[in-house]
């Protein structure tokens, strides 16, 4: 049986405006409302101009300022707020390091929506 996930509004953090537009696509086909930054900083502003995020889905791997970085801000500043992180770059020490870090999910790409979905739920129960 599928637990049905509540919509959210989720911002979506990714130097790659097609992996943004991508993730986009699939979480507004399940009813969420979404937003995209392409870096940390332009995160952050969004989130200082309105905090109220549901969740919010963050690249590991980024120019000047990373997902774990990411992760730093938000659990400092928002800590309500869950992030999940994404990597190309998938590695049982990437993942331990978000963890520690204080992510609430790790997601590796390339994903598909189900898995997407499925990760969502995790952190939203």
């Amino acid at each position: 049986m599928m637990i049905q996930t509540k919509l959210m509004r989720v911002l979506v953090v990714d130097d790659e405006r097609i992996v943004c537009s991508g993730v986009e696509k699939i979480l507004v086909r399940k009813g969420h409302t979404v937003e995209q930054a392409l870096s940390v900083d332009e995160a952050v502003r969004a989130i200082e101009r309105d905090p109220a995020f549901d969740l919010v889905l963050a690249d590991l791997m980024m120019p000047q300022a990373g997902g774990l970085d990411m992760v730093r801000v938000v659990k400092h500043r928002w800590p309500a707020i869950p992030v999940i992180i994404m990597t190309g770059y998938a590695s049982i020490g990437s993942a331990i390091d978000a963890t520690r870090a204080g992510a609430a999910g790790y997601l590796p790409k390339p994903f598909t929506p189900e898995e997407l979905e499925a990760t969502i739920e995790r952190v939203s129960i």
